[in-house]
């Protein structure tokens, strides 16, 4: 089997994802409790704020926990870092929603 370099990268960064919490899964309670503020949200759309986190932030830095920094530090990393990592608004307003659900779930 051959893995491209895109593929190897988001391998590794899930396995590294699964390691100590730092990226914590997304399961039901994690839906609900996103639900309180934002009613739309999925499994598959913190899913995918998840997967962002995980792979587009571990192309320059290491995974990051989500509890590391506060509310209003990820929103300006984010702001700062969206255009370097070429992600769409609605890209950083997922990974803004994970990170924002994850913080309560893994407490720093």
């Amino acid at each position: 089997m051959h893995l491209g370099s895109r593929s190897l990268l988001v391998v590794l960064a899930g396995l590294l994802a699964g390691c100590g919490g730092h990226a914590p899964p997304v399961d039901a309670a994690f839906v609900a409790k996103a639900q309180v503020t934002w009613p739309e949200a999925s499994a598959t759309s913190l899913d995918r704020g998840r997967e962002l986190l995980v792979t587009a932030c571990t192309k320059c830095h290491g995974i990051r926990t989500p509890s590391d920094y506060t509310l209003r530090e990820w929103q300006g990393y984010l702001r700062e870092m969206a255009p370097k990592a070429q992600l769409s608004e609605d890209q950083v307003a997922l990974l803004l929603r994970y990170v924002t659900v994850a913080r309560e779930v893994v407490p720093p």
